[in-house]
């Protein structure tokens, strides 16, 4: 799954063949699929085509590319904002620190895990947004 501002696609393999990404662009529906059929290349090397408005019709992409997300090692976390309130939460629940990737993930995203008094984590939630929370 593909997200951006306002875009998310789907990326599958269709038929056991060619990789398929559907996503919506103002109304209309966009299809890509990769020009060879062979789920075993890696997408970064993958040449795109998209479906034209006539049926059957397939038209190179060259502007469409696929890289993975490499999720760092830890994250540190710190506020340093004008909110009293959230910075108030941050000490008082000391949010505050190293936050180290596990080697399982949340929702298809590795998670990251802050150990101390309390231990707490941070993932990201199936809505796209980071959470820190004391469980999982």
């Amino acid at each position: 799954k593909l997200e951006g501002d306002d875009l998310i696609a789907v990326l599958y393999i269709h038929d056991e063949r060619e990789w398929v990404m559907n996503y919506k662009l103002e109304d209309l529906l966009v299809t890509l699929r990769s020009k060879m059929a062979n789920n075993l290349l890696p997408l970064e090397n993958m040449e795109w085509e998209r479906a034209g408005l006539a049926d059957g019709i397939w038209i190179d992409e060259s502007s469409v590319s696929v890289t993975q997300v490499v999720y760092p090692d830890s994250y540190i976390l710190g506020y340093e904002g004008d909110d009293q309130a959230a910075k108030d939460i941050f000490e008082k629940e000391n949010l505050s620190g190293n936050f180290v990737k596990q080697n399982y993930s949340h929702n298809s995203v590795p998670f990251y895990k802050k150990d101390g008094e309390r231990i707490f984590y941070l993932y990201r939630t199936p809505g796209k947004w980071w959470t820190i929370s004391s469980s999982l």
